[in-house]
C-alpha cells in the first residue's frame, strides 16, 4: 500500500535568523524546516517560543544542518544524530501556520515550504 502525501505545498521560503526573530508562515498545516548554520560553529541551539520545542547540537565543530522533515542531523555533511538532544529525537521541531518566534545562539538559515491540508 502506498500512502500519498496529503498536503499542498507553497514555494520554498528561506529566512536568515540571528538572535530572536519572528517568522510568519503561510498555510494551515505545520511545516518541518531545514535549519543550517551560516558558517562553522561549535554548537547550535534553536527554539520556537510559541511551540516550546527546541533542539541543541553540541560536541563538534562545523556547519550544522538539522533536517526536521527527515529527522536527520549532519555536521559538515557527516551524519551525527548522536549530538542532538533527546527532546528533539522524541518531539521534533516545527513551524506553525502564522507567527513563530525563533531564537538561536548563532546565525541560521531556516528553509521551509508552507503546507495546506
Amino acid at each position: 500500500m502506498i500512502a500519498l502525501d496529503p498536503y499542498w505545498y507553497g514555494q520554498e521560503v528561506e529566512v536568515t535568523v540571528s538572535d530572536t526573530q519572528t517568522i510568519i508562515v503561510d498555510g494551515n498545516a505545520p511545516t518541518m524546516p531545514l535549519i543550517t548554520t551560516t558558517g562553522s560553529v561549535s554548537s547550535l541551539t534553536a527554539s520556537n517560543l510559541l511551540t516550546g520545542k527546541a533542539f541543541t547540537v553540541t560536541g563538534t565543530t562545523g556547519v550544522i544542518e538539522v533536517d526536521n522533515a527527515e529527522h536527520a542531523v549532519t555536521v559538515d555533511g557527516i551524519n551525527r544524530l548522536d549530538l542532538v538532544n533527546g527532546d528533539w529525537l522524541l518531539y521534533g521541531f516545527e513551524l506553525l501556520p502564522g507567527q513563530n518566534i525563533i531564537t538561536t545562539n548563532t546565525p541560521i538559515t531556516v528553509t521551509y515550504r508552507p503546507r495546506w491540508y
